[in-house]
């Protein structure tokens, strides 16, 4: 998987998005533009690039990011805002080549998790368009469980 995702992405290596390279399910990519600011914009590079990823890959991602993102929309209750989850998540889903130092590389890595929380349904495809499953936000009664 991390050899495909690298012929993948070597086409795109040499822009300012792409430095990492894709291992595993820890898929690796450079922080997207961190001098653009507009979060839509973010979001439309990171497309750019998840898009060359394996589609199973790419299924996982989807789901995992929604996830991520309605557990962010209870910040207030779990003080999870989505950068706190990129801060818990961005080490294991982001990670640099050998040689990048990854404690200076974080505040980017953070933003770039956060975006992609943030804006997960504008980075990743809809079902129509890719096939498999598809987080589904489902509300219990807390009643139900006493």
């Amino acid at each position: 998987l991390a050899h495909v995702a690298d012929t993948q992405l070597s086409s795109t290596r040499e822009s300012s998005i792409c430095q990492f390279v894709p291992s595993c399910f820890s898929f690796d990519f450079s922080p997207c533009c961190p001098e653009i600011e507009e979060e839509t914009e973010k979001a439309a590079q990171i497309k750019a690039v998840v898009s060359t990823f394996p589609r199973p890959l790419l299924v996982v991602m989807r789901y995992l990011f929604a996830f991520l993102n309605h557990v962010s929309q209870y910040s207030d209750e779990n003080m999870m805002q989505p950068y706190n989850l990129a801060v818990c998540f961005g080490p294991s889903l982001l990670r640099g080549m050998d040689s990048d130092d990854a404690v200076a590389r974080q505040p980017q890595v953070n933003d770039l998790v956060k975006t992609m929380i943030l804006q997960h349904d504008i980075i990743f495809p809809g079902q129509s368009e890719l096939p498999g499953p598809v987080y589904e936000k489902h509300m219990t009664l807390e009643q139900e469980y006493w």
